[in-house]
């Protein structure tokens, strides 16, 4: 997402619009790269993802509520969402003993 972008509406995992502050006339196609992202991890036989908390494209906890005041809501970005139904698990970059445990136990 460019600086000051947030997804403010999604419907599974269809980019449904996107607010810019400040307001400019394009649309984003998120979606895309989320399907790129789930592409490369089925080429490569990824097991596990590490994407970035609270990213309206990554978070897999948490993601920003698109106000640009800072707060949180609970879910999934597009690609974190796209990943995990796909059976690869997600984790964010705070999450790193976790993915270790993980990856301890699929080896």
């Amino acid at each position: 997402l460019p600086p000051h972008a947030a997804i403010t509406g999604l419907e599974r995992y269809s980019l449904r619009f996107l607010r810019l502050m400040p307001p400019v006339g394009i649309t984003l196609n998120i979606g895309k790269g989320a399907e790129r992202a789930l592409q490369t991890a089925l080429e490569n036989d990824a097991a596990f993802a590490i994407l970035k908390q609270k990213s309206p494209s990554c978070g897999s906890r948490h993601i920003y509520d698109g106000t640009f005041t800072g707060r949180l809501k609970e879910g999934r970005g597009i690609a974190a969402e796209v990943l995990e139904n796909a059976g690869i698990q997600v984790f964010g970059e705070d999450e790193l003993p976790a993915a270790g445990e993980y990856l301890s136990e699929i080896e």
